[in-house]
C-alpha cells in the first residue's frame, strides 16, 4: 500500500523501496526494467512452492491448508493467486477467508480453522501480520501447525518458516538507496529481487504439537 501511494502521489522526490511483494502488482511499472522514472526498489516474492514443501514434509500425507489475507491488498492478492494454483498440485486444498481489517483477524482465523484443515498458513500479509498473536492463539487452541513465510515471526509462535525475511530486503535495498544518494538516477536502476531462502523452527511449538521436524530440515535450519 506504500509503495502504491508513492507511485500515484510523488512526483519530484527520488524514491527507493523495500520488501515489497511484487513491486508491479503495486503499480511501479510493467518489468524490472520498465518501470517509473522516479523509484527503484527491492521486491521479495515469498517461496510459496519451498513453503508448500515444507508443509507436506512435516506433516506427511497432508490434504488440507488454511489461510487468510486482506483481500485489499494487490500484493498478496497475487500470492494467494500463485498458490491458489500450486496447492492442488502438491494435492492439498486450500482454504481461504479474507479479512478488511486487524480487527477481523481473529473471527477469520476461527472461521478458516472450523473447515476440517490441517495446518495453516500465513504470508507476509500486512493485515494478518498485524494481528499474528490472535492466529498464533486460535492455532494453538485448535492445535493446528502455523506456517508462515517470515521468518522473524516465527519466533512469535509460528511452528516453521521458509522464506526471505527482512534482513535481506533490507541489506539490497539499503545499497540501492546509497546508489541513489550517491547520484545514480532511479530509471538507470532495475528492480532487484531477494532470492536468498531462510529456514526457521519453532521448536518450542513443536513440542506442544506433539511434532517433530524430520532430520534435513533441522539441519537446514542449523546451517544457516
Amino acid at each position: 500500500p506504500v509503495l502504491t501511494a508513492a507511485c500515484n502521489t510523488v512526483k519530484k522526490k527520488q524514491v527507493v523501496f523495500t520488501l515489497v511483494t511484487d513491486p508491479i502488482a503495486g503499480g511501479a511499472g510493467t518489468s524490472d526494467t520498465d518501470h517509473l522514472p522516479f523509484l527503484t526498489g527491492v521486491g521479495a516474492f515469498p517461496p510459496i512452492e519451498d513453503m508448500i514443501d515444507m508443509i507436506r514434509e512435516v506433516i506427511p500425507g497432508v490434504k488440507v491448508v488454511g489461510t487468510l489475507y486482506n483481500s485489499s491488498e494487490a500484493n498478496f492478492r497475487k500470492v494467494v493467486g500463485v498458490a491458489r494454483e500450486l496447492f492442488p498440485k502438491k494435492g492439498i486444498r486450500l482454504e481461504e477467508v479474507t479479512v478488511t481489517a486487524s480487527g477481523e483477524v481473529y473471527q477469520a482465523a476461527e472461521a478458516v480453522a472450523s473447515r476440517g484443515i490441517q495446518a495453516l498458513w500465513i504470508s507476509g500479509d500486512n493485515t494478518a501480520l498485524g494481528a499474528f498473536e490472535a492466529i498464533v492463539k486460535v492455532a494453538l487452541e485448535r492445535k493446528l501447525p502455523l506456517f508462515n513465510e517470515d521468518p522473524e515471526f516465527t519466533e512469535r509462535g509460528a511452528l516453521a518458516s521458509v522464506g526471505l525475511g527482512v534482513y535481506q530486503s533490507g541489506y539490497a535495498g539499503g545499497k540501492l538507496a546509497a546508489r541513489v544518494l550517491l547520484g545514480e538516477h532511479p530509471r538507470a536502476l532495475p528492480f532487484e529481487q531477494v532470492t536468498k531462502k531462510t529456514i526457521a523452527l519453532n521448536h518450542d511449538i513443536a513440542r506442544r504439537l506433539g511434532i517433530t521436524f524430520p532430520e534435513r530440515l533441522r539441519k537446514a535450519a542449523a546451517a544457516q
